[in-house]
């Protein structure tokens, strides 16, 4: 949104790949079960992690903040942790808490003493978190490479959402996460939602561009139907 926003990207989103939405899993804010942190108030004073200031679980972060009475630029002292150590810098004590996605929340989960205190959806109804975008000129010069590359991506989806178990195989073999860690979550409601028909929640979209400009992360509005070109995608009305 940001590079659009600048000018520095003509895209047009094309897919819809990960979504965090209801009745599934969305990035988590972990606290240290003996913290004594029960509630988002009490990170008032307190040091908060967070993975790229700035990208999307930051602006998520500091907008559950502010709509519980606390400014983050001035209640909380917020520090860059990269995913991977987030878990043990909460343990430590180095910071009160700090967002998970997955696959680290659930082994963060596994090890025991960890307590959720809030998610993504305390901000968002819902939220695409990874889309596919094409160059709008790309799009206008090869549409029919633009066709088959989403006929070929709905394909993969729908196989997903009805093989787990060889699908699972294939995003081992890709992330190097173990399966037995994957087993808990992948492709369940723990799971982020993966739209098997490949399409953007374009509703969704809008709502989270409109909270970017409400809170000055982008200078205009962006229209999200605008932005969106499904001329070519397969599950489009004809």
């Amino acid at each position: 949104a940001k590079l659009i926003d600048s000018g520095a990207a003509d895209v047009r989103i094309v897919t819809g790949i990960i979504e965090e939405r209801p009745g599934h899993f969305a990035t988590t804010w972990l606290v240290a079960a003996d913290s004594g942190i029960t509630k988002v108030t009490d990170l008032k004073g307190k040091t908060i992690g967070t993975s790229v200031y700035g990208g999307y679980t930051n602006i998520v972060g500091r907008g559950v903040l502010r709509k519980h009475g606390l400014d983050p630029d001035k209640d909380v002292k917020i520090v860059e942790v990269p995913f991977r150590v987030m878990e043990e810098n909460i343990r430590k004590g180095q910071i009160a808490t700090g967002e998970q996605p997955q696959h680290f929340y659930t082994a963060a989960h596994k090890r025991g003493g960890m307590r959720d205190l809030f998610t993504s959806l305390d901000l968002f109804e819902a939220a695409p978190l990874l889309v596919h975008t094409f160059r709008t000129d790309f799009i206008n010069k090869h549409p029919t490479v633009v066709r088959a590359f989403l006929e070929d991506w709905v394909i993969a989806a729908e196989w997903m959402s009805k093989n787990r178990a060889e699908a699972m195989e294939v995003y081992a073999g890709v992330t190097r996460i173990p399966k037995d860690l994957l087993a808990d979550f992948f492709l369940t409601a723990k799971d982020y939602y993966y739209p098997p028909d490949g399409m953007p929640n374009v509703p969704a979209l809008q709502k989270v561009f409109d909270y970017l400009l409400d809170t000055k992360e982008i200078s205009k509005r962006l229209d999200a139907r605008a932005l969106t070109d499904l001329r070519y995608h397969p599950k489009t009305p004809r």
